[in-house]
């Protein structure tokens, strides 16, 4: 795989992860704020599903896109707990 091809996986990863850990941050608000699980389980079906079907996808690309897929979202998580170590 030539780097230029690998760029849009790690970027796709990113977003997903990104839209998973903002799907997480909303749940947890929901659970704290004491609204129960009723408004939360709904988060947590489309934040699970997302990464799910997205990982799914992507294996179909091969093993090294499903891994540069897997650096992006491990990005996209750091950058969560360091904003939540800011917060």
């Amino acid at each position: 795989m030539e780097y230029l091809t690998a760029i849009p996986f790690i970027a796709a990863g990113a977003a997903v992860g990104a839209l998973y850990f903002l799907l997480l941050y909303g749940t947890v608000r929901i659970y704290t704020s004491g609204a129960g699980t009723a408004l939360a389980a709904p988060l947590f079906v489309a934040r699970t599903l997302a990464a799910v079907l997205f990982f799914w996808l992507v294996a179909h690309e091969g093993a090294v896109a499903l891994l540069l897929a897997l650096v992006g979202f491990l990005v996209a998580r750091s950058v969560a707990q360091y904003l939540a170590k800011r917060a």
